[in-house]
């Protein structure tokens, strides 16, 4: 007597650990994309929020050059969207006497977390042409 074979309707088990494999792999691959960008728009955040921070400091020193203050250094901490930064004005010469000459400002930012980089602009206020 001949006995048919039963019907195979399902996957054997070493095909759903291949497919589990390669489906890993894609999903490894995809996070790690994923972090990346994330990862990348938090630096374009910072480096956004310490230019409007450099921003802001540049027009308190436009506005006290109206007002007739002088311009004298400064530090201060601010937190923006949870990251503290450390805003340096650092006024390097210092024409008291003479009006007419410019006076060179540097402004540092620095994040506090260390994995950020610093940021340094420069300014010279007073020049006329």
């Amino acid at each position: 007597m001949k006995t048919n074979p039963p019907d195979r309707n399902g996957f054997t088990i070493v095909e759903l650990m291949v497919s589990v494999f390669i489906l890993g792999i894609i999903s490894t691959s995809l996070l790690q994309g994923l972090y990346s960008g994330d990862k990348i728009r938090g630096r374009a955040n910072v480096a956004r929020s310490a230019s409007h921070l450099a921003l802001n400091e540049a027009e308190r020193i436009k506005n006290s050059a109206t007002t007739g203050f002088i311009i004298q250094d400064s530090v201060y901490q601010q937190t923006i969207r949870g990251v503290s930064y450390s805003v340096n004005r650092t006024v390097l010469s210092h024409h008291l006497t003479d009006n007419s000459e410019p006076i060179e400002i540097h402004i540092d930012i620095t994040p506090e977390p260390s994995d950020f980089p610093s940021y340094s602009f420069r300014m010279i206020q007073g020049y006329d042409f």
